[in-house]
């Protein structure tokens, strides 16, 4: 890379080589890179989410109400798939969200142990106006990349991760 500027992980391949010159650090050089986007891209949207006086985690269950299209409402359970969070994770999140009147529990008249969440107007004001910063800072921190390099860059990973995924279910249990 001898016309392009150095970053920190540039750093770590140099002492990497330096301390085990027979090993390509090469795959370590693509993980390092991918943590340390993710960690950008993470805190620039921590930081947008903040402005809106939620957490990361309430901000995920809107926005997975959000997309949980037509009604907007999913069972606890399903945002526990979902999000990847334990029920207490998400009881304690829907519990401070349903005090803020951004969701709502509704019973399920034909299953009494089923409580769904929704979003109330609220709740749908505020994830529909956080929803265009998110945008834009995804927009503003892979603006450096030309439109063909980025769709480049997207392909690669939904080709790692679908390699990654194959055994986990895409959908919620029922």
């Amino acid at each position: 890379m001898p016309d392009m500027k150095r970053d920190s992980v540039d750093v770590f391949i140099e002492a990497w080589k330096r301390e085990w010159p027979d090993t390509d650090p090469s795959p370590l050089a693509v993980g390092a890179r991918i943590v340390s986007a993710f960690q950008t891209i993470d805190r620039e949207v921590t930081s947008d989410i903040l402005r809106y006086g939620l957490s990361p985690g309430e901000f995920a269950v809107l926005m997975t109400l959000r997309l949980a299209a037509p009604e907007q409402r999913l069972t606890p359970t399903q945002l526990c798939d979902r999000l990847l969070v334990s029920s207490g994770g998400i009881t304690a999140r829907v519990d401070r969200l349903d005090q803020r009147a951004l969701v709502r529990r509704v019973p399920d008249p034909g299953d009494r142990r089923s409580v769904p969440v929704e979003l109330t107007p609220g709740g749908l004001e505020m994830v529909n106006a956080a929803a265009e910063p998110l945008l834009n800072t995804h927009e503003r921190l892979l603006g450096p990349l030309p439109a063909d390099e980025l769709k480049l860059l997207e392909g690669l990973l939904h080709k790692l991760l679908v390699e990654w995924q194959a055994d986990q279910p895409l959908t919620p249990r029922p």
